[in-house]
């Protein structure tokens, strides 16, 4: 088996489970952009494949890969009422969506923390949290 495309797998997850987020429209596969207009809004969401463990062999029979993932959420802005608030519940929703809630053809998939971790606002003031998952899959 290839090496899974794990965001892009996680990602598809969080979708499924919280409708308001979109691939491509407010969630994105990558490291965290700033707002940009028209393009990346200022709520959103990032997926991005992250390391994890080394992989291990199940004596010669197969691979066990232990990837990791960082989904980053992003609140509205500042000057927005509820802007916190509304950020955090996101990144609870998208805890839960992917807490022991693994992608098809995954065993497992773990958030390493018991919440999502509050990481304070970015250069422009939105609120930030992460959530890292540890996924395994069978290669």
């Amino acid at each position: 088996m290839a090496f899974p495309d794990t965001d892009n797998d996680v990602s598809g997850v969080i979708a499924a489970a919280v409708g308001s987020l979109v691939l491509g429209e407010n969630m994105f596969l990558g490291a965290r952009r700033g707002y940009a207009d028209g393009v990346i809004p200022h709520k959103a969401v990032f997926v991005l494949a992250d390391g994890g463990q080394q992989s291990r062999n199940l004596h010669g029979y197969a691979d066990e890969r232990h990837p990791r993932v960082e989904v980053r959420v992003r609140s509205d802005p500042p000057g927005v009422a509820g802007a916190f608030q509304a950020g955090q519940s996101l990144a609870r929703a998208v805890f839960e969506a992917v807490h022991l809630n693994p992608p098809a053809g995954y065993c497992d998939s773990v958030a390493t923390d018991s919440a999502p971790s509050y990481e304070g606002v970015d250069e422009d003031g939105h609120h930030e949290w992460i959530v890292y998952v540890d996924l395994i899959v069978d290669a």
